[in-house]
């Protein structure tokens, strides 16, 4: 096997090590920014929930006012909606607990998902750094060997002396 003698760049390993955690990097914010977006989907599907339970409370207060209205409703039947309106309330305000819990899940997954892309950003950065120094390297490498070609062909033109 013929052995390679061309200079190795000594980085590479670091660089090697560099864009595997870089690799990591954008895979955690991958990960941050789907649970982020879940946590909102979340907070935003409760969020319907209780306007939808609005919604129906309303209609039904408003059935109510009308049967009221017209006489139709007994003392009982009023009794009966003041421990449905307490119900409404109840619910109401576990919907309110709920809502409060998923925001501030959504809050802690948007500080994760901006501490994941921060993270990355380091490690985009300190790979660059590498990737550049490689870059002047291979550069300063190939002047070096133009260099040597120049120097190689002035010396095979060179007119010899008699």
């Amino acid at each position: 096997m013929p052995r390679d003698d061309r200079p190795k760049y000594a980085l590479d390993p670091v660089r090697e090590v560099r864009a595997a955690a870089e690799r990591s990097a954008r895979e955690a914010l991958a990960r941050a920014v789907e649970a982020r977006e879940a946590a909102t989907r979340s907070r935003r599907s409760a969020e319907a929930e209780r306007e939808d339970a609005d919604r129906r409370a309303t209609a039904a207060r408003a059935g109510e006012q009308a049967l009221l209205a017209s006489g139709a409703l007994s003392v009982a039947d009023l009794g009966r909606h003041d421990a449905w309106e307490a119900g409404v309330r109840e619910a109401r305000a576990a919907d309110d607990e709920r809502i409060v819990q998923l925001s501030a899940r959504e809050v802690e997954a948007s500080h994760v998902e901006n501490l994941r892309r921060s993270e990355l950003g380091d490690r985009m950065r300190a790979l660059e750094l590498v990737e550049k120094d490689k870059e002047r390297w291979e550069d300063a490498r190939r002047r070096r060997r133009e260099a040597a070609d120049e120097a190689e062909g002035a010396d095979a033109w060179r007119p010899k002396r008699a």
